[in-house]
């Protein structure tokens, strides 16, 4: 069964339709990249399972891919994801020896680890735009640094790997 935008009109309105078609061609012609940690049972995989094709339904690419890791990363990203939505959480002596390691792996490539993570999303061209936080034109600034060294040797990406998954 697919579900089409027209399917949402009666509870959203024509309006609300007609008004996403305006906003997607404002930005017609960019890709939409999602990650999530797994494709079933999550809430965000039930809302990507319908949002990904009603985007595509509205002439935008988008796609959907599912991050890989062992427990410890998904241990990391769930703390740091209860953390963003105000859940008290201790970042443990191995998380930390984690983000001590990528740091050098960003300093060797002459790279902030906030630069180094933006050209990791953005490499390959499958992700064409990230969302940033910023609330300092200066991170602002040191996140156009990630497009001064996009690409990554298969050195490198060996090092992330092994400190990600090692």
């Amino acid at each position: 069964m697919s579900i089409r935008l027209q399917d949402y009109q009666e509870v959203a309105g024509p309006g609300v339709i007609e008004e996403l078609r305006v906003l997607a061609g404002r930005v017609a012609g960019r890709r939409m990249q999602h990650i999530n940690s797994t494709p079933v049972g999550g809430g965000v995989a039930e809302i990507l399972t319908r949002l990904v094709p009603l985007i595509r339904e509205l002439g935008l690419e988008a796609t959907w891919d599912v991050i890989k890791g062992d427990q410890a990363f998904f241990s990391v990203t769930k703390a740091f994801h209860n953390a963003l939505h105000g859940k008290p959480e201790e970042i443990t002596e191995q998380v930390r020896r984690k983000v001590r390691r990528l740091n050098d792996v960003a300093a060797a490539r002459g790279q902030s680890l906030a630069q180094m993570a933006l050209a990791w999303v953005l490499r390959g061209g499958r992700v064409s735009s990230v969302v940033i936080g910023a609330s300092k034109p200066g991170q602002i600034d040191d996140c156009v640094g990630a497009l001064e060294k996009p690409d990554f040797s298969p050195e490198d990406l060996a090092k992330i790997d092994e400190v990600v998954n090692g």
